[in-house]
C-alpha cells in the first residue's frame, strides 16, 4: 500500500514540473513574433516569388536565420538579402527577404520557415513562421491564332552595307573625341585640385585621450557612452597613423589591414575581440563585466604604445 501510494505521488510531481516547464517555454515562444508575407497570391511558372520575413524578440534572444537551399520539393531559393535590424524599446525587429522560384503549377503552398533561437536560459528552441499559399500559372497560349512562319534571311544590298559601315565609323569617331575631351578635362582639373591637409594625431596625444576617458569612470555608469568614445579615440588613431579609412571600414576590415601593417598578432587579436564587444554593447545592449571594460583599456593602450615603438625604431634604423 505504502509502495503504490508512493508511485502515485512522484508520477503527480513529474506531472507537474512537465506542465509548468512547458508553460514557461511556451511562454517565452510568445514573446517572439514571426510574419512572413509575399508580394503577391498569383504567379507564372518560373517566376521570382519574393518572401518578406519579420522575427521581433527580446533583446536577449539569438536567432539563428539559417535556411536551405531546398525549402520543399516545390520550391528552390534563389537568393536573400541582409538582415535590418530595427531596435524598439523592449525588442529588436529583425527583417530579411527571401527569393525562390517554382517550376510546378496550381496551388502550393509555401512551407513555415522554422528558426531556431536561445533564450535567456541559454535553452535552444524553435520558433515558425505561417505558411503562404500562391497560384501558379502557366504562360497563356492562345491556340485559335494561326502559326506564324518562320520569315527569311533579311537580304542587305551594297550600298547599305556602305551605309552602315560610315555609321559605324561616325559612332566611334565621336566616342573617341568624347573619352579624349573628358579625359583632357580631368587631367587639367585633377592639377588646380588643392591636396587636403591632414591632422595627424600622435600616439602622446592619443594616450592622453584614453587616460582622460579612463578617470571619467563612464564605464561604471554609461558602458555604451564608455565603448563609443573609446572606438573613436582608437579609430582617429588608426586613421591618423596608417592614413586609412577607419572611420568607414568594418572591424574586420580594420583588422585585416592592420595585420598587413603591423607584426602584433596578440595584440591585434585582442583588440579584435574589444572592438566586437564594443559592437555587441553599442548595438546589443550587451553589459560587459567590469574586467572587460578595464581589459579593454589596456589592450588599447598597449596597442598605442606598441605602435609607437615600432614608428620610434623604424626612425632609428633610418638614421
Amino acid at each position: 500500500m505504502k509502495q503504490k501510494f508512493l508511485f502515485i505521488y512522484y508520477s503527480l510531481l513529474f506531472l507537474c514540473v512537465a506542465i509548468v516547464t512547458l508553460n514557461s517555454s511556451k511562454s517565452y515562444a510568445q514573446k517572439i513574433k514571426v510574419d512572413a508575407v509575399v508580394d503577391s497570391t498569383g504567379y507564372r511558372i518560373g517566376d521570382w516569388i519574393v518572401v518578406h520575413i519579420s522575427i521581433a524578440h527580446p533583446y536577449n534572444t539569438a536567432i539563428r536565420w539559417s535556411q536551405p537551399d531546398s525549402l520543399s520539393e516545390n520550391f528552390q531559393k534563389l537568393a536573400e538579402t541582409k538582415i535590418d535590424t530595427i531596435k524598439q524599446n523592449s525588442f529588436l525587429t529583425e527583417n530579411r527577404t527571401l527569393t525562390i522560384t517554382t517550376f510546378d503549377t496550381g496551388a502550393l503552398l509555401i512551407p513555415s520557415f522554422n528558426f531556431f533561437y536561445e533564450d535567456e536560459n541559454h535553452k535552444v528552441n524553435s520558433v515558425s513562421s505561417n505558411a503562404l499559399m500562391v497560384q501558379i500559372s502557366t504562360v497563356r497560349v492562345d491556340t485559335l491564332k494561326a502559326f506564324k512562319g518562320i520569315k527569311p534571311n533579311l537580304i542587305v544590298t551594297t550600298e547599305q552595307k556602305k551605309n552602315q559601315s560610315r555609321l559605324i565609323f561616325i559612332i566611334i569617331g565621336n566616342i573617341i573625341l568624347i573619352s579624349a575631351t573628358a579625359f583632357y578635362f580631368f587631367r587639367r582639373r585633377k592639377r588646380n585640385v588643392i591636396k587636403a591637409t591632414v591632422i595627424k594625431v600622435s600616439a602622446s596625444t592619443t594616450l592622453e585621450k584614453l587616460k582622460q576617458l579612463e578617470k571619467e569612470n563612464l564605464q561604471q555608469t554609461n558602458a555604451e557612452l564608455y565603448y563609443v568614445k573609446l572606438t573613436l579615440i582608437l579609430r582617429e588613431y588608426i586613421e591618423s597613423k596608417f592614413d586609412v579609412a577607419a572611420f568607414e571600414y568594418t572591424t574586420d576590415k580594420i583588422i585585416l589591414y592592420l595585420k598587413e601593417k603591423i607584426k602584433e598578432p596578440n595584440v591585434l587579436e585582442r583588440l579584435a575581440r574589444d572592438f566586437q564587444l564594443a559592437d555587441l554593447v553599442k548595438f546589443a545592449k550587451v553589459n560587459p563585466s567590469a574586467d572587460e571594460n578595464k581589459n579593454a583599456m589596456n589592450t588599447a593602450m598597449e596597442f598605442v604604445t606598441k605602435t609607437q615603438t615600432q614608428e620610434k625604431d623604424a626612425s632609428n634604423n633610418a638614421i
